[in-house]
């Protein structure tokens, strides 16, 4: 089996790279390959793994992003759902989420889960942001 390129991915991101179309962009992307991926708040760059150790990373898409010491749930939650009302563009939500504490986001499209975690030391201290996202996931992306 031929393994994805970046190449790949940032055509599938070009196609279907919007709130509108997420289920179809998870979809393309398992399709590929695409184990997991983890999209970095600080300068959006992202990385795509898929089976055994391979893996790709995309260049940095917008300028760096101070990442908050301290976690802010109400903030998080106000970010996440302005950007899932479409009242915000993905720049304004990299924004809001970094300053909330968010390090980086994480999509495993099989079964469809999106981790928020600052880093491994907050751990637990994001379970929470997890479990509000995998119950929304339905009712926002179907």
């Amino acid at each position: 089996m031929a393994m994805f390129t970046i190449e790949q991915i940032n055509d599938v991101h070009g196609k279907l790279g919007t709130m509108k179309d997420f289920l179809s962009y998870v979809t393309a992307l398992k399709l590929l390959g695409v184990e997991k991926y983890e999209s970095y708040l600080t300068d959006g760059h992202s990385q795509y793994f898929g089976a055994g150790e391979y893996h790709v990373e995309s260049a940095p898409v917008h300028e760096k992003l101070l990442i908050a010491d301290n976690s802010d749930k109400e903030s998080f939650l106000r970010h996440l759902s302005l950007h899932e009302e479409r009242k915000t563009d993905y720049m304004t939500m990299s924004r809001g989420l970094a300053e909330s504490g968010i390090e980086k986001w994480t999509l495993m499209p099989q079964p469809s889960l999106i981790m928020i975690k600052r880093g491994m030391s907050c751990w637990l201290n994001q379970l929470f942001k997890i479990q509000v996202i995998i119950t929304k996931l339905p009712k926002l992306y179907s």
